[in-house]
């Protein structure tokens, strides 16, 4: 189990300048963004293609765009 991953998007948003919920919405209402996640999920796109992907949706850097996304999750 691991702590809210909403929390850790909420997070990343904050360190960007996003506003808060930005991520949660984009998975959620945005054409482009839950393809991109599903793909990833399934194996149809690499990490990098993900990172790419999504960071021009966000308008940020792709650089580790995972690990930043995920960064404030840890065991719960």
């Amino acid at each position: 189990m691991t702590t809210s991953v909403f929390a850790s998007f909420g997070a990343f948003c904050e360190q960007e300048g996003l506003p808060g919920d930005t991520v949660r919405d984009l998975f959620r209402g945005d054409e482009v963004s839950p393809a991109l996640l599903v793909a990833l999920e399934d194996g149809m796109l690499t990490e990098a293609e993900f990172e790419q992907g999504f960071s021009e949706v966000l308008g940020v850097s792709p650089e580790r765009l995972i690990e930043r996304l995920f960064a404030g999750c840890g065991p719960d």
